[in-house]
């Protein structure tokens, strides 16, 4: 699931991957606590940048569709805070970083004021893969 969208396996349609994660944390809401600790754990160790990439966006769709608990919450909080300080240069990689982080921390603020919805929306495996085409600074 989680590598296989990241590229840390090869696998044929990584977008199903992504959607699969999702999926399983909505039918299985204790494991999203997990979910979320994983990746965090897999784009901190991870040497590819590509995949680190990858866990961003994979990091945005969990976002927007779970709120993890409040200790989470808060590894999650420190985690941005972390990699939006460890992107101090100026060049377009670290300022991704940035970005992204500002992102994912106003997603996890947004998703704390309006509680956890019942019915989360699971992007299509077609949205996911529009995402990836996505342009602008959140581009994979």
């Amino acid at each position: 699931g989680m590598l296989g969208f990241m590229g840390d396996l090869p696998v044929n349609y990584p977008s199903s991957h992504a959607q699969w994660v999702l999926k399983t944390c909505q039918t299985h809401p204790f494991i999203i606590d997990e979910t979320y600790v994983t990746l965090l754990k897999q784009m901190t160790l991870n040497p590819s940048e590509r995949s680190k990439r990858m866990g961003w966006h994979l990091l945005t769709m969990l976002l927007n569709a779970f709120l993890p608990t409040r200790p989470v919450q808060v590894s999650l909080m420190h985690f941005l805070a972390q990699k939006a300080s460890e992107a101090g240069e100026d060049d377009a990689h670290n300022t991704r970083k940035k970005e992204f982080a500002a992102y994912c921390e106003a997603l996890l603020k947004r998703q704390v004021w309006d509680g956890d919805e019942e019915g989360s929306i699971i992007p299509a495996t077609s949205i996911i893969e529009q995402m990836k085409s996505m342009m602008g600074p959140y581009k994979m």
